[in-house]
């Protein structure tokens, strides 16, 4: 009986957990807590207090940063870079949406406010992802392509799980495929050949065709990179991450509250 135990135990196959690259907490400053990725410089407005705030609506943060006023976090360089299967996740609460500048020959569908990457990352191959016009995440490989979440959009003044995973195509090993999460779930894929480069990591930093040049405005908690084996990994973390999100109270819950206050005050009286 153990013996077949045994041999049914190695049929099964392991899953390799993934592994923790960055980890900017940004509980009051852009440290990342896990030594491996340091920046620079960074807009002098990031060491005024107001723009770190006490979170409530992710699990696990104390603190979270105010974006605004095309204030941006350059010079990133990585002690170790990422694989080439990654899984990035954050949580943000958007601001404003961008708009788009209308300049001759530009198309809408190119605009968007930078929360990672910006105007520093000028390597082909780097990273940015961010905001479109009509909320929905933005994703671009510099030089090389461009996708989004579609019809998948985030509303202004709500915290979101956001992330990218990058994992070898299980229908080509020769490309990737990009998929797009929130709040856990994956809302989009695209199957791309290209590879990041990492050799430049900005936050905040830039903006395309938006109306004077504006960038990215909201709020931003725990932007996490992890070294990944396949979806199934960057799946994981995904849900994991989204898991930690503090549920906002429901029209319901709130009556409740309300009604449950009024008779207390009865009873007072």
């Amino acid at each position: 009986m153990k013996k077949t135990v045994i041999a049914l135990l190695a049929l099964i196959p392991l899953t390799q957990a993934a592994e923790l690259v960055v980890d900017l907490r940004l509980d009051g400053n852009f440290t990342d807590s896990n030594g491996n990725l340091t920046f620079t410089d960074n807009d002098a407005r990031y060491n005024n207090p107001d723009n770190w705030l006490t979170s409530i609506a992710v699990g696990g943060s104390t603190k979270y940063v105010s974006v605004g006023g095309n204030a941006g976090v350059w010079g990133g360089s990585f002690t170790t870079k990422p694989s080439d299967n990654y899984a990035v996740s954050f949580f943000v609460n958007v601001g404003e949406l961008p708009v788009f500048n209308n300049e001759a020959g530009k198309q809408e569908g190119w605009v968007s406010s930078w929360i990672i990457g910006g105007g520093t990352t000028n390597t082909d191959e780097d990273l940015k992802i961010g905001i479109g016009t009509t909320g929905e995440v933005k994703v671009d490989v510099k030089n090389r392509f461009s996708t989004s979440s579609g019809n998948y959009t985030l509303d202004l003044g709500k915290w979101y799980q956001v992330g990218l995973s990058v994992t070898t195509s299980s229908e080509n090993t020769n490309n990737y495929d990009y998929t797009i999460f929130i709040n856990g779930e994956s809302v989009s894929t695209i199957t791309k050949a290209n590879a990041v480069d990492w050799s430049n990591f900005a936050l905040f930093e830039g903006a395309d065709y938006t109306q004077n040049g504006k960038r990215f405005v909201g709020l931003v908690d725990d932007i996490q990179i992890y070294n990944v084996s396949n979806l199934e990994d960057a799946s994981n973390v995904m849900s994991n991450q989204a898991a930690r999100l503090v549920p906002e109270p429901t029209t319901a819950t709130l009556s409740l509250l309300a009604l449950a206050g009024l008779a207390a005050r009865r009873r007072r009286k």
